[in-house]
């Protein structure tokens, strides 16, 4: 008996009752750091299924009807073609015809023959020495050849 009561005496070691808050506080915001970042990536993932979807069945499937009017126009863009034979008018390839139209304002842009000097002695426009008043020349153009085997009108004379 004397054993148990010696050990009654003996002060009882304690658990220690603080939380490790500092452990449990880094696992709390890898939880929320985890859930965020799977949230994420599954809208991500999500988005970039959808986009792919889309892709693949809305905007990848093209209309003939489109294809052939894409054709279409792309002909007349590029190549001279008949309007009305009967009355001579060719539509001309986009090229060319920006070609012409800028020979035409050129042409029409041409600033006109130098006045004759005035008897009555005025200072005329002061100019850098080795300069000329007309220092604008334009070039005229040049039809391109005729691509070989082409069936196409010839173009039409410029007035």
């Amino acid at each position: 008996m004397s054993d148990s009561h010696s050990h009654a005496h003996e002060p009882m070691q304690l658990e220690a009752d603080r939380p490790k808050s500092g452990i449990i506080g880094v696992m709390i915001v890898i939880t929320i750091v985890s859930v965020i970042g799977i949230c994420v990536g599954v809208n991500e993932y999500f988005k970039a299924a959808l986009e792919s979807e889309l892709q693949s069945k809305v905007y990848g499937l093209v209309d003939s009807r489109l294809t052939d009017l894409r054709a279409e126009e792309e002909q007349k863009l590029n190549h001279y073609q008949w309007v009305d034979a009967k009355h001579e008018q060719v539509r001309v390839p986009l090229e060319r015809a920006r070609e012409l139209t800028l020979a035409d304002y050129r042409a029409a842009a041409l600033p006109p023959a130098a006045p004759a000097p005035s008897v009555s002695g005025s200072a005329a426009a002061p100019t850098t020495p080795g300069s000329s008043a007309a220092s604008v020349v334009p070039v005229a153009p040049v039809a391109p050849a005729a691509p070989k085997g082409s069936a196409g009108p010839k173009e039409p004379k410029q007035p």
